[in-house]
């Protein structure tokens, strides 16, 4: 569910440059933004979930400083299905 999401709102690593769907994507997502609106519990499964793709890159993480924002981006199998 997290990573459907994630990739409704992120461009994909080899975004075609003629889909202007897909170029209107942020190559970038923000944690907070993407928790927008859940409650707590909520935002531990989908942080948990994010550190699952993480751990089989799908996505790359990054937090400037501590308790900051996570920016989520492409991982190397990002344009892959999961699972496979």
């Amino acid at each position: 569910k997290v990573f459907r999401k994630i990739k409704n709102e992120m461009k994909s690593r080899n975004a075609d440059e003629d889909d202007d769907e897909e170029m209107a994507k942020d190559a970038q997502l923000s944690y907070n933004k993407l928790i927008s609106g859940v409650n707590r519990r909520t935002a531990a499964g989908v942080f948990f979930e994010m550190l699952q793709l993480k751990t089989w890159d799908f996505v790359e993480l990054n937090q400037e400083k501590n308790y900051g924002d996570i920016v989520i981006t492409p991982g190397l199998r990002y344009d892959e299905k999961p699972g496979s």
